[in-house]
């Protein structure tokens, strides 16, 4: 491909890319993400820098899922890795203005930590805030394309790939935007009937945190947002997991009205026996780019993770709802806490 001012080695042209990334990470894209506000954001965690996140760290810093830089390609080096990163970092965004950050989720970020989890409004604000988060990776992605796009000339096959993703971006752009106002006009009206949720607790300290949207690829219809009459289509999964004290929460939240098969199937095995419950975690796990875990969690299981990367590259393109894995990366740590209680 060649610049519109010069030719560039594919060196000069990823450094050039991963230039770009950096730089929309160190500035807003939009104005704060609450309804009518032209305020200019802050960053916002979508969990707590000095709550969970601070608990389950190591000098503040915890074990984040990486991408490597675009230079790992082409020195053959893992394209993804758990590396030690800082909790400043962790779930962060450009998503409200200092205001309505404080404002609107007080309830889930309280002083003295405490949180009613079984609360339909907190599961309702916590979905929010990550669905938000999502929606704010999706409009850095669409930047980044648009910047290639505008600065380089592509060959055809490049150029037809790169105008495609970013027509897919665009697309999720408006789900995503769509799934905000639902979840919006719900708060406003409190009307919690549109989205539901299933929560579980394990009776033990799992230091992992998640927060992610989750599509499932064969419960999408692709039929167009504005047939309102129509089922509802689109489902995304919503789940967080999270430690709180001595116990661990999973939340599982799922559109009403749509089949919800995998929602239901993971709720059913995180509540059965060992093996399911574990096989279960490492398939939401596997489906969010989001997460983290303490260095200590990290250790217990870091002999099992290199198959779990090995397949998680192999099966990255894969959205239907059944996959299977050769990997298990939490049974054994799972055993060792029953068998502590």
């Amino acid at each position: 491909m060649n610049s519109n001012k010069e030719s560039l080695s594919g060196v000069e042209y990823l450094n050039y890319v991963e230039r770009i990334r950096k730089k929309l990470d160190e500035a807003p894209l939009c104005n704060c993400m609450y309804p009518q506000c032209n305020d200019i954001p802050i960053q916002s965690h979508v969990f707590q820098r000095r709550g969970v996140l601070k608990d389950i760290s190591t000098k503040g810093k915890v074990m984040g899922f990486h991408y490597n830089t675009l230079f790992s390609t082409i020195n053959n080096e893992q394209s993804i890795c758990y590396k030690e990163v800082g909790i400043y970092k962790s779930f962060k965004f450009w998503g409200f203005c200092q205001h309505h950050d404080n404002l609107i989720f007080k309830p889930i970020e309280p002083l003295n930590g405490i949180v009613n989890w079984y609360d339909k409004k907190n599961q309702y604000l916590l979905a929010y805030k990550t669905l938000c988060r999502e929606l704010y990776v999706q409009l850095q992605m669409k930047k980044l394309f648009e910047k290639l796009l505008s600065t380089f000339h592509y060959t055809s096959e490049f150029q037809e790939r790169y105008i495609q993703s970013l027509a897919n971006i665009s697309y999720s752009i408006r789900v995503f935007e769509r799934y905000k106002r639902l979840f919006e006009e719900s708060m406003e009206n409190n009307d919690y009937s549109k989205y539901g949720f299933k929560v579980l607790c394990f009776p033990f300290r799992l230091e992992l945190c998640l927060a992610s949207p989750i599509c499932i690829q064969d419960e999408n219809n692709m039929q167009n947002w504005n047939d309102v009459e129509s089922k509802i289509i689109n489902p995304i999964n919503i789940v967080e997991i999270f430690p709180d004290k001595d116990k661990t929460y999973i939340i599982i939240g799922f559109i009403e009205g749509a089949d919800n098969i995998w929602a239901r199937e993971k709720y059913t095995m995180l509540s059965d026996n060992v093996e399911e419950m574990s096989l279960a975690l490492q398939d939401i796990l596997f489906r969010s780019e989001f997460h983290c875990m303490s260095k200590k969690l990290y250790d217990e299981i870091q002999d099992e993770i290199p198959l779990f990367l090995e397949e998680w590259k192999s099966l990255i393109n894969d959205y239907s709802h059944k996959l299977i894995y050769k990997s298990n990366i939490f049974r054994k740590y799972i055993e060792k806490q029953y068998d502590n209680i």
